[in-house]
Formats: C-alpha cells, structure tokens, sequence
C-alpha cells in the first residue's frame, strides 16, 4: 500500500446540524477522528460520512503506524479499518495500543465478517462495527464513544445496530434521536433486547413487566407492542416479530434489511 494512497488529508469541514458536533464537550470544538489504515477508496467514502457528521478527520496508512501520534493534534476517536487488512488482526491491534502519543483515545473498528471472530478476542477494543453498514450506524456508535468519553453516557448502554438503550438514563436513541418511551414500553423493549432470540410468551412478559398482582389481561401487552413498533418505525417491524399462538421474540438476524 503506497503512502500516496494513504496520503494524510485534513478536512475540518462542519455540519452545524451534527449531532456529533457538541459531542467532545471540550469548548465546543469539532471532534478528530484518525483513521487507520483505510484504502484510497474506502477513505474516500469515510471521508465524505465523517465530514457530515460535523469532525475534522485524518488519514494515517499502517506503514505510519509507528509515526509518533503526537506529531499530529490528538484525535478524540481512533477509527481502525481493517475491512481489507491482509495483516494479523492481533498485531494490528497491538500496534495500536503501542502507538507514540495515543494518548488512550477510544478505537472503534470497522471489519469485515472474515475477521469478527478475531476482532472480538482484542482486549481493550472500544467498539466495532461489521461492514458494509449504514452512515447513520456509524454517527450512533461515534456519539456513544464520545458520550462516554465524557460521561454522559452510562457503561451499562446497550447498543443494537444504530440503536441505543441506556438503563440508567432511560433514554433510548434511534439513529442518534431520542425515542419517546413511556416506562413501559421502555421496560418491554429493555425485556426484549436483552434476550435477542428468545420466544416470551404473553403470560411471561405481562408478569415481568407488569408484576403478578396486575388486574388487566395480556391484551395489555399486545397494546404495548403495537405502540413500541410504532415509535421505532421500520426497525421495530424488522426486529419484535410476533410468534402466532405463543408471544414475541426480538429477532437480531432480521435487523438490517
């Protein structure tokens, strides 16, 4: 891979719309992300989605890899391309972490699924995403990072595809907007995408959310689904699926069209 393919590349273009824009909470600047290793195509197409999203980006090739970190203005996120990485995941990853003047930024990594069986063993890796994904997946998954980075975000978060329920907060995030939930639906869904594949029944879900003691039938719970699946939109068709005779079960393998 030749150094002008990866040639560094500094675009500080914003988006005063971006949800990601405030995200850093440092004096309000535009968060950095440092790409690693992409391709001249694929740091194109990543180029142009993170300039939307409001950041300044640069672009570092894996022969630069060694190249002090500090060299540079640190980046807020570490985002590793290893989409078309011939080399050992687990070397890659501990190049990184060896990095001169990383300054323990938070890495996200983009991976094909050759390589997810290897990408889940790397101890200390942020997040990941599998591609091909969507923009909108990659501005959530970057908003959670820097929200925890600066605390705003609970570590309990769960995240499903551009889908994020934090128990703390009760807040849950659909493609970076907030879903208004009541405490029921909110609890459902947290019952559900908790235990993806899992068939509850009606009786189940109406005792686990609604306690023993509640008067009213399963009915109920029916109401509450439709009410659900209604506030996430498509999503919510795709990923609660009603199993006829018996209840409702979140499908995860049903979650990208």
């Amino acid at each position: 891979m030749s150094p002008a393919a990866l040639e560094r590349a500094e675009s500080p273009r914003r988006s005063e719309n971006s949800s990601l824009a405030n995200s850093t909470g440092r004096g309000g600047i535009a968060p950095r992300f440092l790409v690693v290793g992409s391709s001249a195509a694929r740091s194109a197409g990543l180029g142009s989605a993170l300039a939307r999203l409001g950041g300044q980006i640069s672009f570092l090739g894996w022969e630069e890899i060694d190249t002090p970190l500090a060299d540079r203005r640190p980046p807020h996120v570490i985002i590793l391309d290893l989409v078309n990485c011939e080399a050992d995941v687990a070397d890659v990853w501990d190049s990184i972490k060896a990095a001169p003047g990383r300054n323990d930024a938070p890495v996200l990594a983009l991976v094909g699924e050759d390589k997810l069986d290897a990408v889940r063993l790397l101890d200390g890796l942020d997040d990941f995403i599998v591609a091909p994904h969507r923009d909108a997946e990659l501005a959530e998954r970057l908003r959670r990072i820097l929200a925890r980075a600066r605390g705003t975000l609970s570590a309990q978060a769960i995240t499903f595809g551009d889908l994020i329920l934090d128990p703390e907060s009760y807040e849950v995030r659909l493609s970076g907007l907030r879903v208004d939930l009541t405490l029921k639906e909110y609890e459902l869904l947290r019952h559900l995408l908790t235990n993806p594949g899992r068939v509850f029944t009606r009786s189940q879900l109406l005792n686990g959310i609604w306690g023993y003691e509640y008067l009213g039938g399963t009915r109920t719970v029916d109401v509450h689904v439709r009410r659900l699946r209604a506030k996430l939109g498509d999503s919510g068709e795709r990923w609660i699926h009603t199993v006829r005779g018996v209840g409702y079960t979140f499908r995860p393998h049903d979650s990208e069209p």
